[in-house]
């Protein structure tokens, strides 16, 4: 799980409206409360989430299945 995959946009569009307007970069480019929701599953023990997968090479914005055996790390920057 990358916090890449939450961006809004997909990667090369998001990095074409940085160097368009610098003031979107940061928080508002992130879907933060979807990362939030995601993470608080992780946390309660799901064994799976739905989570946005970014495809840089396509420059799109997909979704996957993640299983959740065991999660190995989780890092909470709050």
């Amino acid at each position: 799980m990358r916090q890449e995959d939450y961006f809004v946009y997909p990667p090369k569009t998001d990095a074409r409206m940085r160097r368009e307007d610098i003031s979107r970069l940061g928080t508002p480019e992130v879907h933060l409360a979807l990362l939030d929701e995601n993470v608080g599953d992780i946390m309660e023990g799901k064994s799976e989430i739905n989570k946005p997968l970014a495809v840089f090479d396509d420059d799109l914005i997909t979704n996957e299945a993640l299983q959740l055996n065991e999660p190995k790390v989780i890092i909470n920057c709050s």
